[in-house]
Formats: C-alpha cells, sequence, structure tokens
C-alpha cells in the first residue's frame, strides 16, 4: 500500500512538465500515509501555482497584439510621415510601443493610452537624391506583443518648374500659371497638393497633381492689388519646390501713351537714342539754345559705348528713358528674354549714369499688353507718339522731315513727338521744330514732366529697384521750379 501510494505520487510530480524534480521516496521516519500525501501534495500545488502564473503572463502579452495599419507606404524625402499602429484588443493600461528603423534614427517609441485601439507616430525623413527604402519593426515589450514590419519607400521631390519664365495677367480676368513636371513618378498619393504663392507667402492657388499628366496649371483671377510685378513660388506643404517665375498684371484697358489730355500748349519730344552718339553735341547746342528739355531713349547698348555722351545728356537737364538693350522687336521675343530686354538697360544707367529711368520707349513702336504690362510692372510708363520727324527713314530729306515735325504734323496740346539722335542733321531738324513750336506758342517739356503736368502719374517702382533720381517728387518739384501748373484731374 505503501509502495502504490507513493507510485501514484511520483507519477503526479512528473506531470507537471518538469517544473520541479520529483521526489516520491518513502522517508523512514514518516510512519503514515497522509504524512506522505500531504507532503506530496504541498510540493505539487506549489509547482502548479508557477505553472500558472508562467501560463498567466504569457497568456498576456500574447493576448494583447500591436501591428501596422499597412504594411507600405512612400513620402517624398523631406517631410513628416506618419505611422498608424493597431490595438488589439484594447490593453487596460498604457503600453510603451517600440520600433526600431534599419534606415532613419534608428528607435522610436510611443505611448499607447489604456483602452486606446490605435495611435499614430510621425518621423521625419530627409531630402534624397535617389529613391530608397527603410524598413520599420515592431518589437515585443511588456504587456504586448508587437507584430509585423513596415516597409517605406522614400521619394525624391518632384522636379516642377514654370512652363514660362514670366506670365502675364490683366487685373478681373483669368488665367492660367502652368507647370512641368519631369519626374512626376516621386509625387506620391495623400502629399500632391501643390500651392502657388507671391513673394509675400500669400497662396494664390492650389492644384492637386494626377498622374500620368505632363503638367498642371494653377487657376487665379489678378486683383487690382497685384498691378505689377509678381514673383511666383510654388511649394509642397511646407517645401518650396520651385522658385523664380514672375506674374506681371496690368489694369484692364491699359494702353501705351501717346499723347496726354490736356488743353495748354505743352508737347512732348522724345529722342531715341540707339546705335550712334556724334550728334550728341551738336543736339545739346541746340537744346541750350532754345532753353529746353527733353526726354533721350537710350538703348543699353548706347549707354555703354557713349557713356561720356550719356553723362552729358544728363547733365544738362535731360529725362533718360529705356529704348530696350539692343533694339529689338518686342513682340517677337519670348517673354522672358523681352523682360531682359526692357530691365537690363535700366540696370545699365543705374550703374553708369546713377538713374532709374521711368518710361520706356518700345522700338518701331511695336508693343502689346505684354510688352506695357512688364514695363510698368517695372516701373516705367510705356510710351509712343502721335508726331514723327520720320528722320529715320531714308527717303525723306533735312527739309521734309521738318516739314514733317512741324507744318505737316497735327500739332496739338499734350502731343509726343518722335525723332532720333542719329539721323542726318538731327540738329538742324530739331532746332526747326523747337523754333517752330515757339512761334505757335507752346511749351517743350521731358515726356515725364508733360505727364505730371497734365494731373498724371508715373507707375510705383518696383520693390527690387531703387529709384535714383526720378523720384516720385522729382518731376512735381522740376515743374514747380519752372512755374508751370500741375493741372488736377477730376
Amino acid at each position: 500500500m505503501v509502495k502504490r501510494s507513493g507510485a501514484f505520487l511520483h507519477l503526479c510530480s512528473f506531470s507537471i512538465n518538469g517544473i520541479i524534480e520529483a521526489d516520491v521516496y518513502v522517508r523512514a521516519d514518516i510512519s503514515t500515509i497522509d504524512d506522505q500525501w500531504r507532503l506530496h501534495m504541498k510540493k505539487w500545488f506549489c509547482a502548479l501555482g508557477m505553472m500558472l502564473a508562467l501560463l498567466m503572463s504569457v497568456a498576456l502579452a500574447d493576448g494583447v497584439k500591436v501591428t501596422f495599419a499597412e504594411k507600405n507606404g512612400q513620402i517624398n524625402g523631406g517631410y513628416d510621415y506618419t505611422l498608424k499602429l493597431n490595438v488589439s484588443p484594447a490593453s487596460d493600461k498604457d503600453l510603451t510601443v517600440s520600433l526600431t528603423c534599419d534606415g532613419l534614427d534608428g528607435a522610436y517609441s510611443v505611448v499607447i493610452p489604456a483602452g486606446q485601439k490605435s495611435t499614430t507616430l510621425t518621423v521625419p525623413t530627409q531630402v534624397v537624391e535617389e529613391r530608397g527604402k527603410v524598413v520599420f519593426e515592431l518589437q515585443s515589450g511588456e504587456g504586448y506583443t508587437g507584430a509585423g514590419k513596415h516597409t517605406l519607400t522614400i521619394q525624391r521631390l518632384p522636379n516642377v518648374q514654370f512652363y514660362l519664365g514670366i506670365n502675364f495677367g490683366t487685373v478681373g480676368k483669368k488665367m492660367s500659371v502652368r507647370m512641368t513636371v519631369t519626374n512626376s513618378s516621386t509625387i506620391v498619393k495623400g502629399n500632391n497638393t501643390f500651392q502657388l504663392r507671391d513673394d509675400k507667402g500669400t497662396v494664390l492657388a492650389e492644384a492637386k497633381w494626377s498622374n500620368p499628366s505632363g503638367d498642371m496649371s494653377f487657376s487665379i483671377t489678378p486683383t487690382a492689388d497685384m498691378e505689377g510685378y509678381t514673383r511666383l513660388s510654388v511649394w509642397l506643404g511646407d517645401r518650396c519646390v520651385a522658385d523664380g517665375g514672375y506674374l506681371t498684371v496690368v489694369a484692364k484697358g491699359q494702353r501705351a501713351v501717346k499723347n496726354v489730355e490736356t488743353e495748354r500748349k505743352l508737347v512732348g519730344i522724345g529722342m531715341d537714342c540707339g546705335f550712334g552718339g556724334k550728334n550728341t553735341d551738336q543736339v545739346l547746342e541746340v537744346l541750350a539754345k532754345h532753353n529746353t528739355n527733353i526726354t533721350f531713349f537710350m538703348t543699353g547698348y548706347f549707354v555703354r559705348t557713349f557713356p561720356e555722351e550719356s553723362k552729358r545728356v544728363l547733365a544738362a537737364g535731360n529725362e533718360i528713358g529705356d529704348h530696350t538693350n539692343t533694339h529689338p522687336q518686342l513682340t517677337k521675343e519670348r517673354p522672358y528674354s523681352m523682360m531682359r530686354q526692357i530691365v537690363f538697360p535700366a540696370e545699365t544707367m543705374a550703374e553708369t549714369l546713377g538713374v532709374s529711368p521711368r518710361l520706356m520707349r518700345p522700338p518701331y513702336g511695336d508693343v502689346n499688353s505684354n510688352v506695357i504690362s512688364v514695363s510698368r510692372a517695372e516701373g516705367m510708363e510705356c510710351v509712343l507718339w502721335n508726331m514723327s520727324t520720320k528722320d529715320s527713314i531714308g527717303k525723306y530729306t533735312v527739309e521734309e522731315c521738318i516739314k514733317n515735325g512741324t507744318t505737316r504734323a497735327k500739332l496739338a496740346p499734350g502731343n509726343i513727338l518722335l525723332c532720333h539722335l542719329d539721323a542726318n542733321h538731327s540738329w538742324e531738324i530739331l532746332d526747326a521744330v523747337l523754333t517752330y513750336y515757339e512761334e505757335q506758342g507752346y511749351t517743350v517739356l521731358p515726356i515725364s514732366a508733360l505727364i505730371y503736368a497734365t494731373g498724371g502719374s508715373l507707375p510705383p517702382m518696383p520693390s527690387t529697384r531703387e529709384a535714383l533720381l526720378y523720384t516720385d517728387d522729382y518731376w512735381p518739384n522740376w515743374l514747380a521750379e519752372r512755374d508751370i501748373e500741375i493741372e488736377t484731374k477730376e
């Protein structure tokens, strides 16, 4: 009986899967079966308790699982990426979940509050030159089991460019700013809304990119406060992906100035200076003789080639205007080239003469709304003429040129005359014209002075250019010094 009981207890102790080692030999000092039973039951219950504790611990860990909501994702490098984690079932206590990543900072952690079934973790990424992949892996921890990996593809930033370096708009008229993207495959879902912004950071428009399109357009309607230049940039989230675009806006119906409205006998003369400066001193002598100043429209080439002659013209009190850089037909130039043809000579004049021109005369009178837009955006009124000596046309003799500017001209208050510095005997023609105008009771003025005297004004200077010499009060003061009244427009 004792042996059977001992064998039975020995088998029971072995059934605990090796947690404890059996020891059921009958001891000589134990005299009853009850004593042996109590001893082995005590050992058995102790082992059972340890086993249950171990099983409960494993069960708790296996019961709460933390997984990735998705296995894959992609983002453009440089943007923050958000990982979503799921918890099942929700834990009754806060969980501190750890992740590792083989391609970013290495390790991350996030606290998931008790009772919450999901959470997000935001990680930063770096701008990359080529597409790459990194892998996030969940780690198991206290109170949960981490399961799964998440592969993140990091794309290059999209290569976005302005289709046109300069865009033209009219106040109140809907227009498009077109963009091209040369690596459209890098634009990821959920991060494909682009913003068009001005130089103040104001969002002008938004556009969503849709593959596999090769371009996209922003639709805007310029307002009156956008007249002039606006520098454009394109943003994807908080990153600038394109810069250096321009928008020029003009008022609806804006035209080049051919003459001004007035009843007083005031006229303006603009002498174009394209390529030759040999007549400069003779022309200045004629102007001094008549105690008169006019406007000289100079090309950038003229200022660079004849800097001393240009300085003498300015020193004599005459106005310096812009006549493009190399005298092209502006309407046949590409937008950015056209803009440089207007801007470059203005920069040359600022450096060489210390003036910022406020007038621009397009060669050949070749003008459209785009030319006017750029000219005004640069703080220069676009000026033409409604009378001409036609001295640049070879078929006319000196005498005929004089008649073209005098008796044949429809001389009237506010008119503007065109003549040329390098024309044959240009000083003789100018002398005869000035004499005739004086005889008719007219006062000749530089064209900007004519505009101000008749109640007009000039476009504001852009923030990118300093108003050298010709500030907003220059011509009003010039007129006041000569006792020439400034009209008030109703």
